[in-house]
Formats: structure tokens, sequence, C-alpha cells
């Protein structure tokens, strides 16, 4: 008996998760020549040094939690030495299967860095095997920045004819001299169709009397209209579907 695998066809972008857990690598450590990507990804390292050229790859390392969710996630490394220059970091990418519909959706990740100045991005791709057509998703609710422990990140496509999602890591270099990345916990939906405002405040003018203002989400492509509620969940008389950015209460 021969095993062989099919051409992977395009799949719907909603639906569509990863926590790297269905695959078997090593019971402790990952070793490089061990390492694989889930099926139907692609990736792109250009480095020439081999112990980092395996990655992004799934990983599993048994002394300490690497992975969100247990056992395994998705690991990439970059370093950079002055005294070795046959390291040669790149940036490298992880290519998500094609994806039909990718305008309108949601990527929801979990994500921790080697080090705490550590990066990573996510953006669309045209072409999985041309770096130059990433383009980086910017409308993101992410934390302020990225730390040793997992975060939620999330990212919203809203428009776009690319059919592939890839995470991104930029080459190590004589600044940040390690990169590194775990990524855990990938899941697509339908992006919502009304964004929360950001920088609510009041203004109080005395005990019975404040403007409430706020600033709309410039992904609210009919400018959004907001409700306020009180301390009940109850709208506020007259505060509700507001297309403005203030509120005077009294």
């Amino acid at each position: 008996m021969k095993n062989f695998t099919t051409e992977c066809e395009a799949i719907s972008a909603v639906g569509y998760s990863a926590n790297f857990d269905d695959y078997t690598v090593a019971s402790s450590y990952t070793a490089p020549s061990a390492r694989v990507r889930p099926n139907c990804w692609a990736a792109i390292n250009t480095t020439t040094y081999s112990t980092y050229s395996v990655f992004p790859t799934i990983y599993y390392y048994s002394s300490t939690n690497y992975a969100n969710s247990t056992p395994n996630c998705l690991k990439f490394y970059s370093y950079y030495s002055s005294s070795n220059s046959s390291y040669d970091p790149q940036p490298q990418y992880a290519i998500l299967p094609e994806m039909t519909d990718l305008a309108g959706k949601r990527i929801t990740l979990q994500a921790k860095g080697y080090t705490a100045s550590s990066s990573f991005k996510v953006g669309t791709m045209s072409d999985p095997t041309d770096a130059s057509s990433f383009m980086e998703i910017t409308n993101t609710d992410n934390p302020a920045a990225m730390t040793t422990s997992y975060q939620e990140y999330i990212f919203d496509i809203t428009n776009t004819t690319d059919h592939y999602v890839a995470i991104m890591i930029e080459a190590a270099n004589s600044t940040i001299t390690t990169n590194g990345v775990y990524i855990d916990d990938i899941v697509f939906s339908l992006s919502p169709t009304c964004y929360a405002p950001t920088e609510a405040h009041a203004d109080v003018q005395d005990a019975n009397n404040a403007t409430i203002s706020w600033t709309s989400d410039a992904r609210n492509t009919d400018g959004g209209s907001y409700s306020i509620l009180d301390a009940d969940q109850n709208v506020v008389a007259g505060a509700e579907n507001i297309t403005g950015t203030s509120f005077p209460t009294s």
C-alpha cells in the first residue's frame, strides 16, 4: 500500500480553525528533521542556516507548556549573530490554505512571544510563493504589546480579492537578535457589521449634567450608530441609535 496526498482545493474561510493538535510530533522535543506544517499550508523562509530554515513549523516541547491549548502550537524562530554570517536570518511566512471568500472575515488567534520584543504580522497574499504580495491587515483589535504569555489577537479583513492569509515575522537583526513567536487556536468567523466606539468618556458639568463623547470606529462604513445604556442596561431616554459622536445627559 502506498500513501499519497491529493492537491488541496480552496476552502471557505468561515468555520476554518487550526490548533495544530491533530499532528503527531515527537513526544518530548520536535527535532528539526521531524518538524512538519499543517496539511495544505505553505511557508516562505529563505534562510540558509539549516537549524532555522525549518520554521515556521508545528512544535511541541514537554518541559514547558508552549501551546495555548495542548499539546501543539505553531512556532516561528529567527536568530541573528554578528559573529556567524551563515545564520542569514530572513522574514518567515506561514501561509494558510487557499480560501474562497476572505473579504468580511475575522481572524482570531492566540499568540505569545519568545521574548517581550518579539512581534508578528497577519496579512493577505495573492501569491503564496511571492513574499512581495503580502499585504498587512492594519485594522486590528490587538493588545498594545506582545508578551511572553498568550494573548488573543483579532484581525478583520474589510476588503480583499486575495485568496491566502499569512502570518509573518520579521528577520532577527542586530537590534532584536531573537524574534520568536508561538501561534495557537486560529479561528475564522464573520466580521461584525458594527464595531464598538473608542475613546468614550464623560465631561461632567455638575451633579445632574454631563456630555458623553466617543470616536466612531472607521470600519463602520455607515458611520456607525450607537445607543447609550444606563447601569441597568436600559437605553437612556433619547440616546438610541445616535449617529453623532456625543450626547448631553441631564
